[in-house]
């Protein structure tokens, strides 16, 4: 019998493969072309022995190893030998797509079709389990031979991503997975059990112990964590896997060397050397590590120069002469088929995927898909098409290039691109230029002809801009005699009574600017590219504290400051901050994952206690921010796994880290003199049982990404990659009690307790925010879906307010009232998305004004009031990589770069740190940047600053 016949599936791209065309390019290989598959022998015999011993098999690896190829020709052959069926299946999420089981059945029917072998019939209702459990359920060759289906799921990380797009995507891969999970646990669905039970004379139709069917799920690295999320329903997940690794040069070399018609050994090593960017020999053939991809790509484009030069075989002439064409090739056809989004493609690739300097970059995906003309289904093309993969680092997916090889390309095109660009913009310029004076000569016409009037005209006009010009001198002259300083009454008043009658709207805006508060940027010598991503002022405000994830940590000798009579700015008694060295931490210069310090009391004499976790799986403690020591290091020297996450108690005397091997580690500490004693504590097991074969938490993808400790010292927590979320009770000395908190189903990004140490809060990438009461146990209190994920959350001091900020820019408010916690109807700051997502989110440490700090990626600084009108913009278009406030909430740190501007000199830094002295806000205008366009536009001078002195003065 064979099934009902439908349309076959589209398996992918396909391309001419022979003894002239041995390479298929950025194609998969595919079973007719298994002859010219070469260099992957050994993976091979490997996937097709699990493959034949085991119900399930999962193979991973990342992007651009050929997986497909591998499967397709060189597994799947060996299967046919042995009467095993193997069915590639490409799940399709399109909402006008069939049913995912029915999917399943189209393309069983299409490959027994195809095959001459009969299979059963899926009669309408059936569920996997049922297809296949069925007594007459045989698949029978064209020689009448039984056969044994093997459902090859390609891509089935799609099932993460395409299937959970929309709720009813997700709904319906939600009863897709539940059904695979019952045919892969060979366990009978419990609606067919239900109807069984019903109808006991319908179980003779079943055989509950004929599990004659494979499975095989092949999916990228990266997803690795996502499947682990399903062990619960399909145990066997965990069992016979495979990971395809990328080639060695001398796999490489069999790769092309198998067509020594085409090319000889010396030009083979060539182009392997060529792929793995080793071309001046000085790696051992067995050493390179090569893209199987790109390997594929460059070989097929060398093969097809060779034919247009009609040549017999490829040589070094040929590979000498068109090296950078083709990876001109490569690109340009990978990218110019968008339609009228190419123009968006190129410019996502070039300006977000590639440093100014010419070096790979990444983009998070999440913010790659908010920029114009680039969607899911743009950059899965960009991705299939081998110019871009995927990442996780950190617990976020990234995009980056496949490989250095394009960067050079892709810089070139960069270049050619914004020399057309400015081309046009100075056509347009010309153009509206050449209009103006067209219509100028035109009013010519009609000036003549009543001269009289021009005349009286151009009198009234001289007279204005001799007044214009004359204020705007005397304002600057005045100011230069007046030489405000900062610490005196008033100064606003002051400004506005000693310049001449300036405007009503220039009251207006000199006001905003001196609410907006003075700025003093922190310099730093050394490297340009050098970009930092946390920071804090230390609570006597005499230092300042920065550290970069790649590099290292500085720190800057603030100036001694007096409040002056206006309570919030102060007077500099020493030199400008500009001039003050920075100091690098012994120590730090690893790759910088965790960092936090202690916030002992304003004007406290306890020194500021800090921790440093780096990547190389070491964490340094700082007394003073000048006394370091060795707190932790991994005693793993071969593959020493990163400290990922650190905490602090205010006090500084408990210290917390999560560490790489899923361990919380702490100690208690005590400074002595100037140096500072950690005392080890208990290590607390995050995944006590991960080495249980049947463990939740069996996952080596699983980081700790957060571990805090309330300020009492009494509660530590840490949160996941995973979701998961643990708490322990307890001091560091003692055993402590574990309490396994209510998770969420993706990486927990933020995690903070309210000052009381009575309230927990979570956001997490699943869209929620989880509410944690602390007493007398940790119980989860409430939580909120906020249909975006989550970015950045805080707590108001007294536990009463949680402010949350989504990926979407809009800021959320939890209140809790008489211990009922609700959500807003509104949200408090409205989505934007040309400002990108939030990256700080704080209320002000000085309770007694109700003000948040919110800072967004592109979008600025700003320190919101009470009311919506009531905004404060320190800093906008700018991108901000932190904004983090003094604990006496008087100043603001941040860390800010220019947009990429062609018009920025290459020896400007484009990276800067600041310290904010903002003012609060008192019925700020909406309107305030038109109005500062439009006054310093009508005045001719750009801004008010300050000298070292702290003067004012008009620039």
């Amino acid at each position: 019998m064979t099934a009902e016949p439908t349309q076959p599936l589209t398996v992918g791209e396909r391309v001419r493969v022979d003894e002239q065309n041995p390479w298929p390019g950025l194609a998969s290989f595919t079973e007719q072309d298994s002859a010219f598959f070469n260099g992957r022998e050994t993976e091979t015999d490997q996937l097709y022995a699990l493959t034949s011993r085991s119900r399930l098999t999962t193979l991973f690896g990342v992007s651009g190893l050929g997986k497909t190829s591998l499967l397709l020709a060189g597994v799947f052959p060996r299967l046919r030998e042995q009467a095993i069926l193997p069915v590639l299946i490409r799940l399709d999420y399109s909402e006008d797509e069939p049913d995912l089981v029915r999917q399943v059945f189209r393309a069983i029917h299409h490959e027994a079709e195809a095959c001459g072998a009969e299979a059963p019939v899926a009669q309408a209702g059936d569920t996997l389990w049922e297809y296949f459990h069925r007594e007459d359920a045989d698949f029978w060759s064209s020689r009448n031979k039984l056969l044994q289906p093997l459902l090859v799921f390609d891509q089935f990380e799609e099932i993460f991503t395409l299937g959970l797009a929309t709720p009813g995507r997700r709904r319906a891969t939600e009863r897709f997975v539940e059904a695979l999970a019952d045919l892969i646990e060979g366990r009978a669905p419990e609606s067919v059990r239900r109807r069984l039970d019903a109808d006991d004379e319908t179980i003779g139709a079943f055989n509950f112990r004929r599990h004659e069917y494979k499975i095989l799920l092949s999916l990228r690295e990266d997803f690795l964590a996502p499947l682990e999320g399903l062990r619960k329903q399909m145990p066997a997940i965990v069992h016979n896997r495979y990971r395809l690794r990328r080639m060695t040069g001398e796999a490489a070399m069999t790769v092309v060397g198998a067509a020594e018609h085409l090319v000889t050994p010396e030009v083979a090593e060539r182009i392997v050397r060529f792929v793995a960017a080793q071309d001046d020999g000085s790696t051992a053939l067995e050493d390179l590590v090569v893209e199987p991809a790109l390997l594929s790509v460059v070989s097929r484009e060398f093969n097809n120069r060779r034919m247009r030069a009609h040549e017999d075989r490829i040589t070094d002439h040929l590979i000498a002469g068109t090296a950078e064409e083709i990876l001109d090739d490569v690109y340009d056809n990978g990218v110019d088929d968008f339609g009228d989004r190419t123009a968006d493609v190129r410019a996502f690739i070039e300006d977000h995927l590639l440093t100014e300097s010419g070096f790979r970059d990444s983009e998070a995906l999440d913010n790659a898909l908010t920029l114009p003309g680039i969607d899911l289904d743009v950059i899965q093309t960009l991705v299939n098409r081998r110019l871009l993969r995927f990442e996780d680092r950190d617990g976020v997916r990234r995009v980056e290039l496949t490989h250095d090889l394009l960067t050079g390309v892709i810089r070139k095109s960069r270049e050619a691109r914004r020399r057309e660009e400015r081309a046009a913009e100075a056509a347009a310029e010309r153009a509206k230029l050449a209009a103006e004076r067209a219509k100028l000569r035109k009013q010519i016409l009609y000036v003549l002809a009543g001269a009289a009037v021009c005349v009286v005209l151009a009198g009234v006009a001289w007279i204005q801009k001799s007044n214009a010009d004359s204020w705007r001198d005397a304002s600057r002259e005045s100011l230069a005699r007046t030489k405000l300083r900062l610490d005196e009454p008033d100064v606003a008043g002051l400004l506005l009574t000693r310049v001449e009658e300036p405007s009503q709207e220039a009251r207006k805006v000199i006001r905003q600017v001196l609410q907006r508060g003075l700025t003093h940027r922190l310099t730093y010598p050394g490297d340009r590219e050098l970009t930092f991503e946390q920071g804090t002022l230390t609570p006597n405000m005499r230092h300042a504290l920065a550290v970069s994830h790649s590099r290292l940590a500085l720190q800057w000798q603030l100036p001694q400051r007096g409040s002056g009579a206006n309570g919030n700015r102060a007077t500099a008694d020493t030199s400008p901050l500009a001039q003050s060295e920075p100091v690098t931490l012994p120590g730090a210069t690893t790759g910088i994952l965790a960092f936090a310090v202690s916030r002992p009391q304003t004007g406290s004499e306890v020194q500021t206690i800090g921790v440093i976790g780096a990547r190389d799986g070491s964490a340094r403690i700082f007394h003073g921010l000048r006394e370091h020591m060795e707190l932790y290091r991994d005693a793993n020297e071969q593959d020493p796994q990163p400290v990922w996450s650190a905490a602090v108690t205010p006090s500084g005397k408990r210290v917390a880290l999560g560490c790489g091997d899923r361990t919380v580690r702490q100690w208690s500490v005590r400074p002595q003199g100037e140096h500072v004693n950690a005392m080890p504590g208990t290590v607390l097991e995050f995944a006590p049982d991960s080495d249980s074969e049947n463990s939740p938490f069996n996952n080596s993808n699983e980081t700790i990404s957060i571990v805090a400790l309330s300020p009492d010292g009494k509660q530590l927590a840490a949160a996941s990659s995973q979701g998961r979320i643990v708490c322990w009770t307890g001091g560091p000395h003692t055993e402590p009690e574990r309490h396994d908190l209510e998770g969420h189903d993706g990486a927990i990004v933020a995690a903070e307790f309210d000052a009381k140490s009575r309230i927990f809060v979570t956001g997490s990438w699943d869209q929620h925010v989880r509410v944690f009461e602390l007493d007398p146990t940790p119980e989860l209190a409430k939580a909120f879906a906020l249909g975006s994920a989550i970015t950045e959350l805080t707590i108001a001091a007294d536990g009463s307010r949680i402010l949350a900020a989504v990926e979407s820019g809009m800021v959320w408010e939890i209140r809790r009232k008489q211990s009922a916690w609700t959500l807003t109807d509104k949200p408090l700051v409205q989505a934007d998305a040309n400002r990108g997502p939030p990256v700080a989110l704080s209320f002000r440490p000085d309770t007694q004004t109700p003000q948040f700090l919110l800072a967004y990626q592109n979008g600025g600084i700003e320190i919101h009031g009470p009311e919506s009108e009531d905004v404060n913009i320190l800093e906008s278009n700018r991108i901000v990589r932190f904004a983090a406030w003094s604990q006496d909430g008087t100043r603001v740190l941040s860390s800010s770069s220019l947009p990429v501007s062609e018009e920025l000199p290459a020896e400007v830094h484009p990276h800067e740190l600041r310290v904010w002295y903002p003012q609060t806000p008192s019925g700020v205008d909406g309107e305030l940047h038109a109005q500062l366009k439009t006054f310093f536009a009508r005045h001719g001078f750009a801004r008010i600053s300050a000298d070292e002195a702290q003067r004012l003065g008009l620039e």
